[in-house]
């Protein structure tokens, strides 16, 4: 079970890391230059000097100088890769008792669980139609699944008097919920416009 402080520092550490990535890569181009450069000037010193003959003998020498770059620079380039593939998913990912749960947020910072992963906890929560007809405004389809707004899910599950469904309810309200109401209430706080100075009573004539 990850808790909001451990996801906080994850995503910090990964920026971190994407970060020294993007240092990382000039210099790797810096050094291939610098190499190639070497290289070319002593290829052409022994080209003066020797002819084709010296082009030939310095072609290994362009492979001694630029395999380590290249092979860090093609590292270097899968990780940024990978990181811009994994982006859509930062923040959205949540554990409980080993089993992953796709939780996205909109921009209004309620957040939606995928009712597939859901159901892994919940084998017996309704069916996608039943959810449509009676919590239509709770539900937003997508091409990953139907997803349930999580203060609706709270809701259903209040009524509930299994112990391991209220063990569930307790971490989506503590994990998942009360963290987006406070984004949301903060959200309300810097939309909220300043109140207008008082006017002081002009004074009589």
């Amino acid at each position: 079970m990850w808790s909001a402080e451990h996801r906080a520092a994850e995503q910090q550490a990964k920026r971190a890391n994407g970060a020294a990535d993007s240092e990382t890569t000039p210099r790797l181009l810096g050094r291939i230059a610098l190499r190639l450069l070497l290289a070319s000037g002593i290829s052409y010193l022994l080209w003066r000097v020797l002819g084709l003959v010296g082009v030939v003998v310095t072609a290994p020498l362009f492979g001694v100088l630029l395999a380590r770059p290249l092979i860090d620079l093609v590292s270097a380039s899968r990780a940024a890769v990978k990181e811009l593939a994994l982006a859509d998913l930062e923040g959205r990912h949540f554990a409980y008792r080993g089993v992953a749960l796709d939780i996205a947020e909109d921009e209004d910072h309620r957040r939606w669980i995928r009712v597939a992963d859901l159901r892994k906890l919940l084998p017996g929560f309704p069916r996608d139609d039943l959810l449509l007809r009676q919590y239509a405004d709770d539900c937003r389809k997508e091409a990953a699944g139907l997803r349930f707004e999580c203060d609706a899910l709270l809701g259903t599950l209040a009524r509930a008097s299994n112990p391991a469904t209220l063990r569930l309810k307790s971490w989506l309200e503590r994990e998942v919920v009360a963290p987006s109401q406070k984004l949301r209430e903060r959200a309300r706080g810097s939309r909220r416009e300043p109140p207008s100075p008082s006017r002081s009573p002009s004074p009589p004539p």
